[in-house]
């Protein structure tokens, strides 16, 4: 991928255009300098654009009992190869019990604590068993989207 400037026909203004260096075709991007003549152009690199989702790994640490996961809740270690948004939710048959959203500044791993709300915590306290699902999203900044799935379960006793 290149970039050029170029004055086409008569007009005076300069339009940039992006052109492939595998076809040799070229996209007009715009109009440089408010439509004056472009005297000078520097490029200080040129960036791929960025299709790649984020890399995602999770670790959930729970308790198996009923009663302290519900007063404790869901410790995760999350790992991403690259800034953005985290959200993770936790869902008990389907209902939102808690979740929380923050935004990653480097890739690296971090540990992130979910409490539950007050109605996921007496479900889960009144529960024989359960079965959280959790759902952990990651976007980088173009807007690529991971999302991991984990399950935890628990028992009365």
């Amino acid at each position: 991928m290149a970039y050029g400037a170029f004055q086409v026909g008569t007009d005076p203004a300069t339009q940039i255009y992006r052109v492939s260096l595998s076809s040799g075709a070229g996209t007009k991007l715009g109009t440089l300098g408010a439509g004056l003549k472009l005297v000078g152009l520097t490029a200080l690199g040129v960036s791929v654009p960025d299709t790649k989702a984020p890399g995602v790994t999770v670790s959930v640490r729970a308790s198996s009992r009923t009663r302290v996961l519900a007063s404790k809740g869901i410790r995760a270690t999350i790992s991403t190869t690259e800034a953005g948004d985290l959200d993770v939710e936790a869902k008990l048959r389907g209902s939102a019990i808690g979740g929380t959203g923050v935004f990653v500044e480097t890739r690296g791993s971090g540990v992130l604590k979910l409490s539950f709300n007050s109605l996921g915590r007496a479900a889960i306290r009144r529960a024989r068993s359960v079965r959280v699902a959790l759902r952990i999203t990651v976007k980088d900044v173009a807007g690529n989207t991971t999302v991991v799935q984990r399950i935890v379960r628990a028992r009365s006793g």
